[in-house]
């Protein structure tokens, strides 16, 4: 049984909008954050930015 993970424009323009927000939080630090924090929340925008950008489905 095969899965296909089918995304719209709207979900990919979605995720990388909210990638780029997640990066930004780190980048400029509204609130201060511990460094934990700070790589949590870069990996999950990296992550979200890469399925946004991903073209293979």
């Amino acid at each position: 049984m095969e899965f296909k993970k089918d995304l719209t424009s709207f979900d990919r323009s979605l995720r990388v909008t909210m990638g780029l927000f997640l990066i930004g939080l780190v980048i400029l630090q509204p609130v201060l954050l511990n460094s934990t924090w700070q790589i949590v929340l870069a990996v999950m925008g990296l992550g979200m930015l890469a399925e946004g950008f991903n073209t293979r489905y």
